[in-house]
């Protein structure tokens, strides 16, 4: 209790000593202010403030101002509460008025210099107080400090125990908030790694569809375009294989009937050959045996041009089979050849049947020949 009037004992000082010192201060600054000179008058005032008029003037309140008239100059003196007085003077008496004045202003200074040297010593005695108060304020400040040591320990004991107490809870507070945090990041963990597993799961499944129409589809596609290959490649080979079968057969067919052809025209020959033959000299017998080594030279050639004929066929056919191999199905180059074959194999029946007509003919016209000679006159031999 003592200790708590005493610092509010010493509050109250304080408080009376910023006041009285803040009085002190207003009234020196209003002091200052009020000997500022005038703005706009030609000489420095000594502006002080007001005090109770007294009975005599003083040489501090003197005001004076110099103006310019039409006559000359004038002097205005005011001193104080009297009023003011205005002396009009000559241009003759300016320097008299100059001097006085100047006499005024030189007195003036003075006053302010005096003036300043009593502000300085109130100065110094104010800073004398200050350093009192300074001392009574540190003294204050001890006692303060010794009461406060006092406080600060107890406070650091209760501050101690505090944290004590602050540290236990916040270690239990700590592994409770710890132990939450795992749990909530296990399960979190748990919960990201299942909903992943099952989106992968997910996404796998989609994949292995997708993929497995694509397959379904482009094995469909395939197997359809290998099987209408295979069929057109079939086709094309079966039409090719009994085209030539029908050329070989053609062939085989018109070589049966040329061989026919030549065995008849062969029996025929002989025949008309045995009947001939005894009436026969032997320059017909040169002759007919000349023409039948014609004729049979003609025959074999033109069987030897057949057969090439038949071979070049057949080794066509045999192309055609390579590139059918090759699967080369090219419809256009196939009825191409088709038609060559074709007008191949026409040409040379048609040379064939020609050949055949020509050499009937031919035996015609030697067995008319022969008849012939045999039914003229034979002239008769010398004896």
């Amino acid at each position: 209790m003592l200790s708590q009037k005493s610092d509010s004992s010493r509050s109250r000082d304080r408080g009376d000593r910023a006041s009285s010192r803040e009085f002190e201060t207003n009234d020196r600054t209003s002091d200052r202010e009020q000997r500022r000179e005038r703005p706009g008058s030609p000489l420095p005032t000594n502006k002080r403030r007001r005090r109770e008029p007294s009975s005599r003037p003083a040489f501090g309140r003197l005001d004076v101002s110099l103006e310019r008239g039409t006559t000359g100059f004038r002097v205005t003196k005011n001193t104080g509460h009297h009023g003011a007085i205005v002396d009009p003077i000559r241009s003759d008496g300016v320097d008299a008025q100059v001097r006085v004045i100047h006499g005024i202003a030189e007195g003036l200074r003075a006053e302010d210099v005096r003036i300043q040297e009593k502000e300085r010593q109130v100065g110094q005695v104010e800073d004398a107080k200050k350093q009192d108060n300074l001392v009574n304020d540190a003294l204050d400040g001890f006692h303060d400090t010794a009461h406060d040591l006092d406080l600060a320990q107890d406070v650091k004991a209760m501050l101690a125990t505090v944290k004590d107490d602050i540290v236990s809870e916040s270690e239990v507070k700590l592994a409770a908030v710890h132990d939450a945090v795992i749990a909530d990041t296990q399960a979190t963990r748990e919960a990201i790694i299942q909903a992943a597993t099952s989106d992968a799961e997910n996404k796998l499944k989609t994949i292995k569809s997708a993929i497995a129409s694509d397959n379904d589809v482009k094995l469909a596609a395939t197997r359809n375009a290998i099987t209408r290959d295979s069929n057109a490649d079939l086709t094309v080979t079966q039409e090719a294989t009994a085209v030539a079968n029908e050329a070989q057969l053609t062939t085989l067919r018109y070589q049966s009937d040329l061989e026919k052809a030549r065995q008849d025209i062969t029996k025929d020959r002989h025949r008309d050959l045995q009947q001939d033959r005894a009436g026969m000299d032997e320059d017909q017998r040169a002759i007919l045996e000349t023409i039948r080594g014609i004729l049979v030279d003609d025959v074999q050639e033109r069987v030897r041009d057949k057969k090439a004929k038949v071979e070049q066929l057949q080794e066509s056919g045999a192309e055609l089979k390579l590139l059918q191999s090759r699967n080369i199905t090219l419809e256009q180059q196939i009825q191409e050849n088709n038609t060559l074959e074709r007008q191949t194999i026409a040409s040379a029946v048609d040379e064939m049947k020609a050949a055949v007509e020509s050499l009937t003919r031919q035996m015609g016209a030697f067995l008319d020949g022969q008849e012939n000679d045999r039914k003229s006159p034979q002239p008769e031999s010398d004896p």
